[in-house]
């Protein structure tokens, strides 16, 4: 699979992640023709949202950029989504109980073109079918756990134990001091098929749609906070079968 990153969803640079909360919810429904609709929900934690606020009294010195493929705004949503077939039907972005709230929804008519847009421009989905004929999707999450954690230092042979010993304990104390800021990071992923699910790695499945979440349990748990965790670890991956899809594999 041509994924560089887990690319949910796009690197989130860990200043976003390390300031305060960051909730994120996307469910992609694909239909047997290959069009559908992609939606979202994006929560800042008030930290995130305040600095949002101060780079742009200061014109624009703490958005989101040209570079990213994490939407803060509703324009960023506009600039991100860009292709043949594509429209965004809703972009929303406003602040509640302190926290910046972006909600949106893209229709499109191929999503193959959906794949070529920014939002995935760390690694491109891929649609193709299996030795048993199902049709197969297997995307990333945008770096989603890049950044995160404190990773292990590699101890030079002359290092005596003593020091060795002083730097995984400061390891380990910057690793305990990530987890509290880390507690209200929550990532919700769903995939709906054309037909019902065959098999897939999702954390939850009924029917047509595959659900992963990842939170900072979950991150601990793939070695996010050690700097240890695989890209693969992330990779969602789900099959149906094909009856009736006409829409275009991966080319």
């Amino acid at each position: 699979m041509r994924n560089r990153s887990i690319a949910i969803v796009m690197v989130v640079a860990a200043a976003v992640l390390l300031s305060g909360c960051f909730e994120m919810k996307e469910e992609l429904v694909l239909n047997a023709d290959g069009s559908g609709t992609l939606t979202g929900k994006y929560v800042f934690g008030e930290q995130m949202t305040a600095m949002m606020s101060m780079g742009a009294a200061m014109g624009g010195a703490m958005e989101s950029g040209d570079d990213s493929n994490l939407p803060m705004t509703a324009e960023d949503v506009k600039k991100m989504f860009k292709g043949p077939g594509i429209e965004v039907k809703e972009a929303k972005a406003e602040t509640v109980e302190g926290k910046q709230n972006l909600t949106f929804k893209v229709a499109f008519k191929d999503v193959n073109e959906l794949f070529k847009t920014k939002k995935y421009k760390d690694g491109k989905p891929v649609l193709s079918k299996n030795a048993s004929g199902e049709l197969v999707l297997e995307m990333g999450s945008e770096g989603m756990g890049k950044g995160l954690g404190v990773p292990e230092q590699e101890m030079p042979e002359d290092m005596t134990p003593e020091l060795q010993e002083m730097m995984k304990q400061q390891q380990q104390a910057m690793m305990a001091m990530m987890e509290p800021m880390l507690k209200g990071l929550r990532m919700e992923f769903t995939i709906v098929m054309p037909n019902a699910l065959t098999t897939t790695n999702a954390h939850k499945k009924e029917g047509r749609r595959a659900t992963w979440v990842y939170d900072m349990d979950k991150l601990k748990e793939l070695g996010a906070l050690e700097g240890k965790m695989d890209e693969n670890q992330m990779k969602m991956k789900a099959a149906c079968s094909a009856k009736g899809v006409t829409l275009s594999l991966t080319p």
